[in-house]
């Protein structure tokens, strides 16, 4: 029998069916594809409805593997409700009551929430995690950059740059963020770089990656629910957004 808990996907778009392929070969996978809201539902009863199906799957993990919306939260309530632990997609744009309730709620039931930051995973980061000491000193930038067009509604900087944040945060959090560039259309780009008094020490480009980032980011997340530890909670997405948001609000001061 496997060791690994059933997993049920919210989604099935082309993410899902990539987390679904990474899954498979070694969990029980069900899918929920019925995401979409229905014409004048409400909150409480999309909410029901998706709890009901996610009780129907019999698993005990719900991947959200559908874009970033106001349905998140209901999402990952609804698989609070029917205590089952949570993965969901970047960005975590919530940082108020709601997100403060959903903590509680998990909390008291003993239910790990997750998001999905695999790109801190690369081996590269994992060292500067190791050996650069927090960052203390240094200052961090990064650019994600796509040619591919938005199609999901979300800006660049949230979307794309959401990684380089977690990054800074996961590996070098007493850093100083000296640039961050993000945008759609534009040359491939996926570069994180640190920096002393403005001389380049490291580059990491992970524009082309072949790394297991995905399966790493399973393996921690299983482990936790065994007592291990798991840093990408959503306490560490809250602090993703807060520092992106600052970063943000700073730049359109200038």
């Amino acid at each position: 029998m496997s060791s690994h808990p059933e997993y049920v996907l919210l989604g099935s778009g082309r993410w899902a069916r990539i987390i679904q392929s990474i899954l498979e070969p070694m969990r029980h996978v069900a899918v929920v594809q019925g995401t979409r809201r229905r014409d004048r539902e409400s909150d409480l009863e999309y909410r029901a409805r998706m709890s009901s199906a996610l009780l129907m799957s019999g698993a005990s993990v719900a991947w959200i593997c559908i874009p970033p919306s106001p349905n998140t939260l209901l999402l990952a309530s609804a698989a609070v409700d029917s205590g089952m632990h949570v993965i969901a997609e970047k960005p975590w744009s919530w940082t108020g009551p709601p997100t403060q309730a959903l903590l509680a709620q998990a909390r008291s039931s003993g239910i790990l929430l997750g998001v999905h930051f695999e790109y801190c995973l690369l081996d590269a980061v994992e060292h500067w995690r190791r050996d650069r000491n927090r960052g203390a000193g240094l200052e961090f930038s990064g650019r994600f950059a796509t040619r591919r067009p938005d199609r999901l509604g979300i800006p660049a900087v949230e979307n794309l740059g959401s990684h380089l944040f977690a990054i800074h945060a996961y590996a070098l959090p007493q850093s100083t963020i000296s640039e961050i560039l993000c945008g759609y259309e534009e040359p491939e780009a996926r570069t994180v770089s640190i920096a002393d008094s403005g001389r380049l020490i490291e580059t990491i480009d992970f524009s082309v990656n072949h790394e297991p980032i995905i399966q790493r980011f399973v393996a921690k997340f299983e482990s936790a629910l065994g007592g291990g530890s798991f840093p990408f909670t959503l306490d560490f997405a809250m602090q993703v957004w807060e520092s992106l948001d600052a970063f943000r609000e700073k730049q359109t001061s200038k």
